[in-house]
């Protein structure tokens, strides 16, 4: 798994990392050695530019519901 995604998943988890400033943020970006570019994108909280460069497409997924059952 991606290191960007374990860091957002390890600050999921820690409420003092999750509410802290965005300089103690970039600090534990820079710790973990995040690529500057998904750096910039965490603390933008800008998941489309995260995702471009993750290389993932956005998810879609339909659901149908059936119609009425006509007796």
């Amino acid at each position: 798994m991606s290191d960007v995604i374990n860091f957002l998943e390890r600050m999921g988890q820690d409420a003092e990392l999750r509410y802290a400033s965005q300089d103690t943020i970039g600090t534990a970006l820079a710790d973990a050695q995040i690529e500057p570019q998904q750096r910039s994108a965490v603390l933008a909280s800008d998941p489309e530019r995260l995702r471009a460069l993750l290389g993932h497409e956005p998810l879609f997924a339909t659901l149908m519901m059936p119609g009425a059952i006509e007796s």
